[in-house]
């Protein structure tokens, strides 16, 4: 393994790795949560004239969401449209396209901040691959989504806190700066900020007025993010109080759940394949082990235990700190060339096979979408079809019913009903999206299907019926 590493050019995997993650943002559209688009694209929609704020999620009505990210996507959409360019599925492309770049900036800053922490550079390769090539990684990485916004400007703050140990007042300054956007992105990522903190606090005892002068950076980004929303919510507002008070105060958060404080590790080494994450756990052990100058130990813990104390969990609500585990891959490999067993036939062997899961699932996250239904709306968009009335049926809920707004056409109204049997049509076009499920009994009112989440070219390749455990989305016309 040592020798195969060795032959392995750095500057090759970055150009590999940059090329890998811009494909998976071109191909990897849609969604992981909801909240990427609903929280997002869907605001933005509202602030474009998309849809109405009776059409959006109750958190708007609140006024609980910062929207930065949102008007990132207003301001693309206005500069695009200039050119005549207002196509939702290239602005969400260029928005993962983006996404995507910046990733690859926050991998190369973290990797020429820390390098001085390796001896070898084999060490070095092995980070930028765990980096750039572990599978559900690179999924988030094309992710426009709050959490991995957040996390690219929080890695940058901790990369500079470690190239800057010595700092001056203006880069003091600017530290506050890039961590008040990290939080601007996403309220939680403040919980690290306790533990990066007492790092500058008690190991390297920055002076109190470098430290206020961080403040000051972080109060002028929230100044400027109070503006921001102010401005989007049409209203004088402060987000982050109404987000604590909604979530914590009125226990909004809890009404989606609750889950007990073993979950995110439960859910980890489930979600990210069971040997991966059982491996990428002990390596994170590891790599925390000389805990007394690690940052990134400093800022886990508080986000940790921050998440495990609140009531409601999600493992996305973790994402932000995937860029810690190739830091952490890398000090698993390191604790295992120390062993002679290492080197025997069948552990390469057991390496190779995971090797081989990992990069099939890397190819399966390059190429498919994140949410199959977006194929739906794009086929129904290029059917160029409009000044329709487009009905969202499903005979019992289901989210992915509730129509993306953002992917219509202008001009397309929406109805969402319980019954399609019984629309009286009064001489104007209907279309309906539905599942295949509630195809069944309708087909007497479906004519032309419009388009559908699973090409039929699929369908040759549905050895095993495999095709028949995934969701099934179509828009038919209905018949006069």
């Amino acid at each position: 393994m040592k020798n195969a590493l060795s032959k392995i050019p750095v500057n090759q995997l970055f150009i590999i790795g940059l090329f890998a993650t811009l494909i998976t943002a071109f191909f990897s559209e849609g969604f992981y949560h909801v909240d990427e688009h609903y929280q997002i694209l869907e605001f933005a929609g509202a602030k474009l004239g998309f849809n109405n704020e009776y059409q959006l999620s109750w958190e708007y009505h609140e006024k609980m969401r910062p929207t930065l990210q949102p008007t990132i996507v207003y301001l693309l959409y206005k500069f695009l449209a200039w050119f005549g360019w207002n196509n939702p599925f290239a602005i969400a492309t260029i928005l993962r396209l983006i996404t995507a770049l910046g990733s690859f900036f926050v991998v190369k800053y973290l990797y020429d901040s820390f390098s001085n922490i390796w001896t070898t550079e084999n060490e070095k390769r092995i980070f930028l691959l765990g980096s750039f090539f572990l599978w559900f990684a690179m999924y988030n990485h094309v992710r426009f989504s709050s959490e991995t916004w957040s996390a690219f400007f929080l890695f940058i703050g901790v990369a500079m806190i470690h190239k800057w140990s010595k700092m001056n007042f203006s880069q003091a300054f600017f530290i506050g700066v890039v961590l008040g956007i990290s939080f601007l992105f996403r309220f939680q990522i403040a919980f690290s900020f306790i533990g990066i903190g007492l790092f500058l606090i008690f190991r390297i005892r920055l002076k109190w007025n470098l430290i206020l002068l961080s403040v000051l950076g972080f109060l002028f980004v929230l100044g400027i993010g109070f503006l921001i929303d102010s401005w989007f919510y049409d209203a004088w507002v402060f987000t982050p109080w109404n987000y604590y008070y909604q979530n914590i105060v009125m226990e909004k958060a809890s009404g989606f759940g609750e889950s007990p404080w073993y979950f995110y590790l439960t859910s980890f080494i489930n979600d990210s394949f069971l040997p991966f994450g059982i491996i990428l756990l002990l390596g994170l052990l590891l790599f925390f082990r000389n805990w007394k100058d690690n940052i990134f130990l400093y800022l886990f813990i508080p986000f940790f235990v921050a998440h495990c104390v609140i009531g409601h969990k999600e493992l996305r609500f973790l994402f932000p700190m995937i860029f810690i585990l190739p830091f952490g891959i890398v000090s698993m490999y390191n604790f295992l060339k120390g062993y002679e067993w290492s080197q025997t036939r069948w552990f390469k062997f057991l390496t190779g096979v995971l090797l081989v899961i990992n990069f099939s699932l890397l190819l399966y996250v390059m190429f498919a979408p994140a949410t199959s239904l977006i194929r739906t709306y794009r086929g129904f968009y290029n059917a160029k079809i409009d000044n329709v009335i487009m009905v969202h049926y499903s005979s019992e809920y289901n989210y992915k019913i509730h129509p993306l707004y953002f992917y219509y056409r202008r001009g397309i109204n929406e109805k969402e009903l319980s019954e399609i049997d019984t629309i009286d049509k009064n001489g104007e076009e209907y279309y309906v999206f539905l599942e295949d499920k509630d195809c069944v009994g309708n087909e007497h009112l479906l004519g032309k299907r419009i388009s559908q989440n699973i090409p039929e070219w699929l369908y040759i390749f549905n050895i095993n019926d495999w095709l028949s455990r995934e969701n099934h989305y179509y828009i038919y016309k209905m018949k006069d």
